[in-house]
This record gives structure tokens, sequence and C-alpha cells, in this order.
């Protein structure tokens, strides 16, 4: 289980009983247009306090070679640069 924020405060929560919209409220998940992923890291490094690293997962379930590559090269391409006025400069 995983310590979540809920209206009242933490709450602990089985993360495979959420859904994408509750992950991704949560931050716990990043996804939508770049614009949208750009906005929810930047709440999201506001929140923590700022990072040294972001893990970036941009392979899942049945996503082929394509796909895969088209969604990092739109990542690096269109997220990271908006990102690069919140963190000094993302390094990819």
């Amino acid at each position: 289980p995983a310590l979540l924020r809920d209206q009242g405060g933490p709450v602990k929560k089985d993360l495979a009983s959420l859904s994408l919209d509750e992950l991704i409220e949560q931050g716990i998940v990043f996804a939508g247009s770049a614009p949208t992923v750009a906005g929810q890291i930047e709440r999201f490094y506001n929140h923590v306090g700022g990072f040294g690293n972001l893990l970036l997962m941009g392979q899942a379930g049945h996503m082929d070679h394509e796909e895969t590559v088209r969604g990092l090269r739109r990542f690096a391409e269109d997220v990271v640069p908006v990102l690069d006025r919140v963190t000094d400069g993302v390094r990819v």
C-alpha cells in the first residue's frame, strides 16, 4: 500500500485499486498531451522541492517499438524544453 493524499489527510491505498485519473491526480503517473505532462511534472517538482533525477518509463503494456520511440522522442522534443524553465535545464 502507498500513502496517498485524500480530502482528510493521508490514506493508505493499494495502487492497483486506483483508476488512471486517480493515479494522475495523486502525481504518481504523468500522462496526456505534452503541455499537460509538462504541467504535471512541474507541479510534482514544486511539491517535492525539486529533484535531481526523473526516471521515465516510456514503454508499457502492448506498446510496440515504434510507439515507444515516438513517445520518448515526443517527451524529449516537446516536454523537456518546457521543463527547462522550471528545473534550470534538464539533461536528456
